[in-house]
């Protein structure tokens, strides 16, 4: 697993796909998976670009 954070929150990278966990609500929330179109959903590194 792979977190990086930004100002409200956590972005995580799983052997199921990419979240974000959001601080403001505590929800978590699965956003890239193979039905967004990822051919894999191991991802295995992640990166936040302001």
């Amino acid at each position: 697993m792979n977190i990086s954070s930004t100002n409200n929150g956590f972005w995580i990278a799983t052997t199921g796909g990419a979240g974000y966990f959001s601080n403001s609500n505590s929800v978590f929330e699965l956003f890239l998976t193979n039905s967004e179109g990822l051919s894999s959903q191991n991802i295995t590194a992640l990166d936040v670009d302001s």
